[in-house]
């Protein structure tokens, strides 16, 4: 009895363990769904007994009930192709779209009678190449079948018979190697009935040509004159070697391999690139009997470095990268028009130059970079926002042919000023520079250069540097947030200055003045804890400060000389100022006076100096707001009371 007992409790354990082996812990795997439907004759009837399963899944096999229902409970979601099989009926397979944990019902599904109704039989691939494959079929009456075939589940390709026949045989033209492909028979009864065979797969062989290979790149430029490039290796078994071709803008394909690459290899080294170059590659699959793929092209890159030819980029050729410097050699012209942009790397890869760490253009001969209004010439960093000292600029060399001209530029991050001119002519003018370490410097200049509608923002040094030049006049200008706006030194008794129209803001000197012969007019210079204009020199006395607005701590300093100040708006808005004017050399008196300026706001108007005709303490009516105008308010009285009785300031007119 306690063995029968004993034998009954193990007897529950093993059934027990059978199921929970044949149910596992009830979870049902991701991305699964389920299926349902009737099978039925092409009379209507019920086909019980059918074994139904799908050929993505052929482990879960279920027959229909006698009601002809079917349900398939484990089926990967997305296209499905489903088998009915029994021994009375043609074998049917049809596809079907299964949805993630979602039940989908194919309602009826309908099958014909094996023996005489059989319409489409022993469907077979009697031979495959790399690029046709040979069909083979039987119908039960003489039709004109229908090939369909096609690379996925769809057949998107149709082919038709020549005439009809009850024994087929076709050929399949055309294929790609190395393919798998689907294909099925139709044909139409004559009632329009469609009559469908089996799928029928099959897989090309390889071909006697290879494939290209997928992608060719270009690696990062290391090293001048030197380009790497590298490659995908070809899909085909074919495919034994490569070669390599180059062609450079406007000429014709070189190949650079002499002998065929070995098969395992996916890069190559072209050592003869010069500078000022675009270059393009490519790469073609070449197999054992020496068929050669199509070429495979990579982008086009630029070689930087040393340019001893004519060079014109277009804005065809943006954005141009710049890894190393371009340098323009003597008797070579570098052009750039409207609309390139230059994204400029934050190290010399070839370390060349005068700046071995930075990029920069170094003109030795002509450089005309010229764009214009709304399609300006950009420089822009390559990786991330730049930094103030990302570049070291444009520098103009004594020794080039020709006049250079930089116009319609837009400018960034360069660790010195953005654009030198040195003892060489180039003409400058609309120039945008912002977050930099300088802005523009000339020096050395004997001719009248000029620069005009320019604007410098966020500058570390000076904005404007202009060393020893005979003639300089610079008006349009406008700089914001720069330590100093302009620095002007002289190196020679003749040389003249001018500057007119021009508004500066700056941190901690407006103008800082060594002239010999000098104009200041109508400009605004704001300097709110600084000094407007400091006048180091001026021991000549045809310097003039005439009809400009200076809004400062102290408007001007004047360390030695007696320059000309009339028809000014020294003020400081705040009311908070220093000193209007202030003379420093107090070991050489002044022998004349300041007249016809409006000093207001400081603490001291006249520091160690004297008032003058027609001197005024008036605070200037400024129209004000946000940005601050200071144009005068119309019934202003410091409208009338210049040198000329007209309007002081800034909006004055200016006779120098």
């Amino acid at each position: 009895m306690f063995r029968d007992k004993a034998f009954i409790r193990l007897l529950v354990l093993a059934v027990l363990a059978l199921i929970t082996t044949g149910t596992g812990c009830g979870l049902r795997e991701p991305q699964t769904g389920s299926v349902s439907g009737r099978v039925v004759d092409t009379a209507g009837n019920v086909v019980a007994g059918a074994l139904v399963y799908s050929i993505f899944n052929e482990i879960e096999k279920v027959y229909t009930g006698k009601d002809g229902t079917f349900y398939i409970s484990e089926l990967p979601a997305g296209r499905n192709r489903l088998v009915i099989e029994h021994t009375e009926y043609d074998v049917t397979e049809f596809g079907c779209d299964v949805s993630s944990n979602k039940l989908t019902d194919l309602s009826i599904v309908k099958i014909e009678k094996a023996g005489r109704q059989r319409r489409i039989t022993d469907l077979k691939v009697e031979s495959v190449g790399s690029t046709s494959a040979v069909l083979v079929w039987n119908t039960y009456r003489s039709v004109t079948c229908f090939i369909e075939y096609g690379t996925g589940d769809g057949y998107t390709n149709t082919m038709e018979e020549t005439g009809p026949a009850e024994t087929h045989r076709f050929t399949i033209s055309g294929l790609e190697p190395e393919t798998l492909y689907h294909a099925r028979v139709r044909f139409n009864e004559d009632d329009a009935t469609p009559r469908i065979s089996i799928d029928m797969p099959f897989k090309t062989g390889v071909g006697a040509t290879p494939e290209a290979p997928p992608a060719v790149r270009v690696r990062a430029l290391e090293a001048y004159g030197t380009v790497t490039i590298e490659w995908d290796g070809s899909i085909s078994a074919s495919a034994a070697g490569y070669r390599v071709r180059r062609r450079e803008k406007g000429g014709e394909w070189l190949v650079l391999t002499s002998e065929t690459l070995s098969g395992d290899i996916r890069s190559f080294t072209d050592l003869g690139a010069n500078g000022g170059g675009f270059y393009e590659y490519a790469v073609s699959a070449v197999s054992e009997f020496g068929a050669a793929s199509t070429w495979t092209s990579s982008e086009r890159v630029f070689m930087p470095g040393f340019i001893n030819h004519d060079l014109s980029i277009t804005a065809s050729d943006s954005p141009m990268v710049l890894v190393s410097d371009l340098i323009v050699g003597v008797g070579a012209n570098l052009y750039v028009e409207p609309g390139v942009e230059f994204r400029v790397a934050d190290k010399d890869a070839f370390g060349l130059g005068e700046d071995r760490d930075r990029v920069e253009i170094l003109v030795n001969g002509r450089a005309v970079i010229l764009g214009k209004s709304g399609v300006p010439v950009r420089f822009t960093p390559l990786n991330g926002a730049g930094v103030r000292d990302h570049w070291a600029g444009i520098r103009f060399r004594k020794g080039g042919s020709g006049i250079s001209e930089v116009g319609f530029v837009e400018m960034f991050g360069c660790a010195g000023p953005a654009v030198l001119v040195d003892r060489i002519e180039a003409n400058v003018h609309d120039l945008t520079v912002k977050y930099s370490v300088g802005g523009y410097r000339i020096e050395g200049v004997r001719i009248v250069p000029t620069l005009s509608d320019c604007s410098f923002s966020d500058i570390a040094s000076a904005a404007v540097e202009v060393i020893g030049c005979r003639r300089f006049d610079m008006k349009r200008i406008s700089i914001d947030r720069a330590r100093v706006g302009c620095s002007f030194a002289k190196d020679n008794q003749e040389d003249r200055i001018t500057m007119r129209e021009c508004r500066i803001e700056a941190f901690e000197i407006g103008v800082l003045a060594n002239f010999a012969r000098s104009v200041i007019a109508n400009s605004l210079i704001l300097v709110p804890y600084g000094t407007g204009v400091r006048f180091t020199d001026t021991r000549v006395t045809d310097n003039f400060l005439d009809h400009c607005t200076i809004d400062a701590d102290v408007a001007v300093a004047i360390a030695s000389g007696q320059p000309r100040i009339e028809s000014n708006i020294l003020c400081n808005t705040s009311e908070k100022g220093t000193y209007g004017i202030s003379y420093e050399d107090t070991a050489n008196p002044l022998t004349g006076y300041f007249g016809y300026n409006d000093v207001h706001g400081f603490e001291t108007g006249y520091h160690n100096c004297i008032e003058g005709l027609g001197a005024q303490d008036m605070k200037p009516d400024f129209v004000g707001g946000n940005p601050y105008d200071y144009h005068l308010m119309p019934a202003s009285p410091l409208k009338l009371l210049d040198i000329n009785g007209l309007e002081l300031g800034r909006y004055g007119q200016s006779f120098r």
